[in-house]
């Protein structure tokens, strides 16, 4: 899964103007549903798919992949690696 994840990360800063991709990796566990259904006052996620877009990479990338910005802030800048532990 990792690879795939890599790969969509790849796609989205390659591709930025064109189609976006989309993969799935996993589904919402019924422990993971429990939690956000008592967070969000009752939304229902249990076993709906995780997903993860080119979209959603960059968009990522371009409010958090800046190390000095994100140095100020006490973080550090997303790099392309910090995608493949969306799984976990």
């Amino acid at each position: 899964m990792e690879n795939e994840i890599l790969e969509l990360v790849k796609y989205a800063k390659d591709n930025a103007n064109k189609d976006a991709k989309e993969i799935e990796f996993g589904r919402v566990s019924n422990l993971q549903g429990q939690k956000i259904k008592s967070i969000s006052g009752g939304v229902e996620t249990n076993f709906y798919p995780k997903t993860l877009s080119s979209i959603q990479i960059l968009h990522a990338i371009k409010g958090h992949g800046n190390d000095t910005e994100e140095t100020k802030r006490g973080q550090k800048g997303l790099v392309d690696s910090d995608f493949e532990h969306l799984p976990q």
